[in-house]
């Protein structure tokens, strides 16, 4: 043990230089996936935490079809006070906005709200200049916009614009909206009228309006009021629930946005590992005579791998602690560059999990594709040092040793994957479309040498030289061309 510490120790003082892309590789992918997921887990408190507000009620009740008078006379008996001390009603509805003005061209996808006097019940809803939301902004034809419409469709305020059979008057832009986290969105969100949506003809049979009552309770009777409304509806049509369920529904959604982003920064880390293993087998190719002169004294090949497998260890470890730092880094950035548009109760501190994880998936990937380059290993024999040719190092077809390691390693990758997905079927299926992707780029980098070594008198020595070096002994293309092809696959993939 202490001649491989020694040995491990001397090799990384003595060649830290070539291995400081190692390094690199391992920071960057642990930098990216702790970012991510310690800032999923800050959004994730400081969104559920105000579930209330999010959802701008106590508890809803809602529907896409039209309240029947039934249904209407129930809710008013298990909705009565004292137990709800108000109440507001609701419309949205998605649908095409487009300016008023014929001679002006542009439409957009936006989300129209109709409220009611006394929205919202709960939350802060603010204009653009500070001034708290007013109802008389959306009487008689008035609508209050999100800012993004006004930048798409280049217009002002006191603009008009129409939405569906009505034409509406810009009058104020949002800055804070009530539910603005409240999941997914079609477009900018536009307030209008109760009245003045249901005359505009966008919430009869067949659209896709979405009908919501909205209750303030007394202190302790959230619970009564939802048993009572269950009570009296008694089916699946009008979808009944308190803040409470917003915040395990948005909780939900936090962890699946935190699984679906750490699989994007593993395949960041992937890439580095890629990278990795290609330093991996440069260095040992680099090391083949101070490899051969080493056995020729007595090491064996055992030893020379567990030193140089613990040199790959303690890169791992090093690259991972700064990717923790370059984590900590972004979240800063984050906070300088981005705070305004956050939750103003955000955290941008690390979590441990995160961390922990983070520390685990470096080492982790820095063993998993160094192996099979540190297998070269056995092969190199003292015999290399008195021929300049290495024939007894050829390598056969049916090796065990090396089998038995690509297996270990897909199946540690698969592990990893589904230990960052949350399911071990989601981390088969990754794996297998990263494989996929993988051998179509490698065919693609086959296919490269193969035309480029057929490649004659390509005009100037720089030109053929430059050419050549793709496809002559020690070529980097295969790695290259997947490398930059997986990145570029991931970016337009999140896109």
């Amino acid at each position: 043990m202490k001649f491989i510490l020694n040995l491990a120790r001397r090799e990384l003082r003595a060649s830290w230089k070539r291995l400081l892309f190692f390094f690199l590789c391992i920071g960057v992918g642990v930098g990216s996936i702790v970012a991510l997921r310690s800032m999923i887990q800050n959004l994730n408190r400081a969104v559920a935490g105000e579930a209330r507000a999010l959802m701008t009620a106590d508890v809803q009740v809602e529907t896409t079809r039209e309240w029947p008078s039934d249904v209407l006379a129930k809710i008013e008996r298990a909705a009565s006070p004292p137990l709800v001390e108000a109440r507001t009603e609701t419309i949205e509805a998605p649908t095409m906005l487009r300016p008023a003005d014929p001679s002006r061209e542009g439409a957009l996808m936006v989300e129209v709200k109709g409220v009611e006097k006394n929205f919202p019940l709960y939350g802060d809803f603010r204009l653009e200049d500070g001034r708290p939301f007013d109802f008389s902004l959306i009487e008689q034809g008035g609508a209050v916009v999100a800012p993004q419409l006004l930048e798409r469709l280049n217009l002002r305020i006191g603009d008009r614009v129409k939405i569906g059979d009505r034409e509406f008057e810009i009058r104020g832009v949002t800055r804070q909206e009530p539910g603005s986290a409240g999941g997914f969105r079609l477009g900018p969100r536009v307030f209008v009228e109760h009245a003045a949506l249901e005359s505009a003809g966008l919430t009869g049979f067949g659209s896709r309006a979405r009908r919501k009552i909205l209750f303030k309770v007394v202190e302790g009777g959230m619970d009564k009021l939802v048993q009572r409304l269950r009570t009296e509806l008694g089916n699946n049509v009008f979808n009944i629930r308190s803040y409470k369920d917003s915040e395990e529904n948005l909780g939900e959604q936090f962890t699946r946005a935190e699984n679906y982003l750490s699989l994007t920064g593993l395949v960041i880390l992937v890439l580095g590992g890629i990278g990795v293993s290609s330093v991996t087998r440069v260095f040992v190719e680099q090391k083949k005579k101070t490899i051969a002169v080493l056995k020729c004294v007595g090491a064996t090949g055992r030893r020379l791998t567990a030193a140089y497998l613990m040199q790959v260890v303690a890169l791992g470890a090093a690259g991972s602690v700064l990717g923790v730092v370059l984590a900590k880094a972004a979240l800063i950035f984050v906070h300088a560059r981005f705070a305004e548009s956050l939750p103003p109760n955000l955290s941008y501190e690390l979590h441990a999990g995160a961390v922990a994880q983070g520390l685990g998936l470096g080492v982790l990937i820095s063993l998993l594709f160094s192996a099979l380059p540190l297998l070269r290993i056995r092969q190199i024999r003292p015999s290399m040092l008195l021929r300049e040719v290495e024939r007894d190092a050829e390598r056969r077809w049916l090796d065990v040793w090396r089998w038995a390691v690509a297996l270990g390693v897909l199946a540690g990758l698969v592990f990893l994957t589904s230990w960052q997905a949350g399911s071990v079927r989601v981390g088969v299926f990754f794996i297998a479309g990263l494989g996929a992707t993988a051998l179509v780029l490698y065919a693609a980098a086959w296919l490269l040498i193969l035309i480029v070594r057929r490649a004659r008198n390509l005009g100037t020595f720089a030109v053929r030289q430059a050419v050549n070096s793709m496809h002559r002994p020690g070529n980097q293309t295969r790695v290259i061309v997947l490398a930059v092809g997986l990145g570029a696959f991931l970016v337009m993939s999140v896109q």
